[in-house]
């Protein structure tokens, strides 16, 4: 709706007086245009809808202990440096470690990152916001996040990109500074934070630097019933957060090394995330991402169900149809996965193909002026919320059922055998999803092809994992094995129980705390005789 006249002159003398950026109509053209940087994830940059982490807001990253919350904070702040800008990480913890940062890949240099080890509050954002003027001090003292010092990072060709906080839980409010040893002091710390988040997110917005507070999640005794963990702090990081992310660790989903058979040492989980809390995009959404403990985020886990939901690989039946694959054309997930990981031109070939899907449906979605997601979005969010159960008939030819959640409950699990409650026919045997902890998907050698930084995200430092067993690289033409029932399950074959199978199964048995249990207790619980 235009402007009439008389509002134009009533805009301009509000201008007159108040500046030229006071007030603005509902139809003028802003630049409230969203920026983001990935995270490293092609899962969580889809669940928080904008591409990654925004530009000039405040982001709570909360979870228990073993989430992943530092880890990906660092493969994002890789993202940022790769950019050409530098990161600050405030270490309130002091748990900075040189040797391991290097590890994931992190330049480590003072032009691309700088660490403050402070846990005093009143220091930290009194360095990040400036001290003003007062009785005893005559002239303010400029922050980090002031034109002066911003400028000269950015003369220096590298201009700030980042801050991350580790971790808002140990940083000391002014009041407990002076208290003695075990005095107790309630609310201390939500009392503290909400007058200095006001100061900073204006700051944030207008240098469009985000911030990252990392939150270790901790028990609120007063919690009777649902999910007992809160965040420390009180509300106010909860209510200036642009964008939460809640991260917890799978259940069960330790990856080790081929020859680690007795699964002593993992070298990483899986993780699941939730956006809390989105101001830009739908909230609520759910990623799972694969960490390497020494080499961040992997990607491969999810090339392929990316290439699936985007529709870069499309599919008939049980067949894959792709152009990096051999013949343009693989049978099964299993074989594609295997093809996936073992070919790193393949990997990158398919990751620039969904980037460029991504980058024609954001111009799409820019075009068309819509303000979230495009139907076709909106079908993937579907698509990730349904059911993919992964069959195999007794012929040994497999295939795959999806069903909503209503068609699900009419078939059980009976001796590792699918049947249908209605008609008592039995479908096939169950097949454990391609995974990454599966023997026969061992990560790639170390070689790394060539590429520009922007389309180059994978985790390819393989240096902790040998190369693929001999068995691996005839897994395209093998069969695919049938589980074993849970009587004959051995620490070896484990992996080839589904854990959304077990967890159907003791949780319409009434198992105590189910959700908790790991995938050994389940057997156990299903089975007292199983060897595991």
């Amino acid at each position: 709706m235009n402007k009439t006249p008389k509002q134009k002159s009533a805009i301009d003398l509000i201008r007159s007086y108040h500046g030229s950026s006071s007030v603005f109509g509902g139809n003028e053209e802003v630049n409230f245009n969203v920026k983001a940087t990935s995270t490293g994830s092609l899962n969580l940059d889809d669940a928080i809808s904008c591409g990654g982490i925004p530009d000039g807001r405040l982001i709570l990253w909360s979870g228990p202990e073993s989430s992943g919350k530092t880890l990906g904070s660092l493969c994002y702040a890789k993202k940022k440096q790769a950019e050409g800008k530098r990161v600050l990480f405030i270490d309130a913890e002091y748990t900075w470690d040189h040797s391991w940062v290097t590890k994931l890949g992190i330049r480590t240099d003072p032009e691309y990152m700088m660490v403050m080890q402070e846990s005093s509050g009143t220091k930290i954002f009194e360095t990040l916001c400036g001290k003003p003027a007062n009785k005893k001090r005559q002239s303010s003292i400029p922050g980090i996040l002031s034109k002066e010092i911003l400028d000269a990072m950015k003369e220096e060709g590298t201009p700030l990109g980042a801050i991350i906080v580790d971790s808002i839980n140990t940083v000391i409010p002014p009041i407990e500074e002076d208290m003695e040893t075990g005095a107790q002091q309630i609310g201390s710390l939500s009392r503290f934070l909400p007058p200095v988040l006001r100061r900073l997110a204006p700051l944030l917005g207008e240098f469009q630097i985000p911030c990252i507070f990392i939150c270790q999640a901790r028990t609120n005794i007063a919690q009777m019933h649902g999910d007992p963990l809160t965040v420390s702090g009180g509300k106010a990081l909860m209510h200036g957060a642009s964008v939460w992310i809640d991260s917890r660790k799978i259940n069960g989903s330790e990856i080790y090394r081929p020859e680690d058979t007795e699964q002593i040492e993992p070298i990483g989980h899986q993780i699941r995330l939730k956006i809390r809390k989105n101001k830009v995009g739908p909230p609520s959404r759910k990623a799972e991402v694969t960490i390497y403990y020494e080499r961040g985020i992997d990607l491969r886990p999810e090339l392929l169900d990316q290439g699936l939901l985007r529709g870069v690989i499309k599919k008939e039946g049980n067949s894959l149809y792709y152009s990096g694959f051999p013949g343009g054309k693989i049978v099964g997930n299993n074989n594609a996965m295997t093809a996936l990981f073992q070919d790193k031109a393949l990997q990158l070939k398919l990751l620039n193909d969904i980037l460029a899907h991504k980058a024609n449906q954001a111009r799409e979605v820019k075009k068309e002026g819509q303000e979230f997601v495009t139907e076709e979005q909106e079908e993937v969010v579907a698509a990730e919320a349904g059911i993919k159960t992964r069959l195999v008939e007794e012929t040994g030819k497999a295939k795959i059922l999806k069903s909503t959640e209503a068609e699900a409950q009419k078939i059980i699990t009976v001796n590792g055998q699918r049947v249908d409650v209605e008609t008592g026919e039995v479908l096939g045997s169950v097949v454990a999803t391609p995974s990454i902890n599966d023997d026969e998907f061992t990560p790639v050698s170390e070689e790394e092809p060539k590429a520009d930084a922007e389309t180059t995200i994978l985790s390819v430092d393989d240096s902790d994992t040998p190369a693929a067993p001999a068995a691996a690289t005839k897994a395209a033409a093998a069969p695919a094995v049938a589980v074993p029932s849970l009587a004959d399950i051995t620490p070896e074959t484990i992996h080839l129980i589904s854990l959304s199978t077990l967890k159907k199964q003791v949780r319409d048995k009434k198992m105590p705390n189910w959700y908790k249990a790991s995938k050994e207790e389940m057997i156990r619980f299903l089975e007292p005789s199983a060897k595991v």
